[in-house]
């Protein structure tokens, strides 16, 4: 038997919240998970560091306690020519804290090869914590679209792609 389908709330949708505010939004509007942003997507977003801010950390872990979601996805990691290899570590090793099982990734790298590489090193590196990382294609990206992202992922384990409706 499938397993039943969850119902996420994505971070983007309230990322004007709190990631503890995001969590109980999620719980009120009777949806299973939540997606956390533990990185920004742009340098200008509001953003609440949950890598550096230990006491909001503690207040998320307890907000997920107290109602019983479960944190989905984190987010948004993006292949890049350089990687910042330790704070990806660190996003994962949080991101299992968590108990999320997916990151979500987009490729802002132009070479396919290197992009390819690169996931894959980003997708073993994963693999440990129990995370695995989901390829989201986006027009605006280096993976536009379901061919593109298809090609970065092709042999690679411990990977998906991430169908935004």
């Amino acid at each position: 038997m499938p397993e039943p389908r969850q119902l996420s709330l994505a971070a983007l949708t309230v990322l004007e919240l709190s990631p503890v505010e995001q969590v109980r939004v999620a719980h009120g509007g009777g949806y299973d998970c939540v997606g956390l942003r533990l990185v920004p997507a742009t340098a200008d977003e509001r953003h609440i560091d949950l890598l550096t801010d230990q006491a909001m950390r503690r207040e998320v872990l307890a907000a997920l306690a107290d109602t019983g979601i479960t944190v989905l996805d984190a987010e948004i990691w993006r292949i890049q020519p350089q990687m910042d290899w330790d704070r990806l570590e660190r996003v994962l090793d949080l991101a299992a804290r968590l108990g999320a099982t997916r990151l979500l990734v987009a490729d802002n790298t132009p070479d396919p090869t290197l992009s390819h590489d690169l996931l894959g090193r980003i997708c073993a590196m994963a693999a440990p914590f129990g995370v695995r990382p989901h390829l989201e294609f986006m027009p605006w990206t280096h993976a536009p679209n379901l061919a593109a992202a298809r090609e970065r992922i092709a042999g690679l384990d411990n990977c998906a792609l991430l169908l935004d409706a």
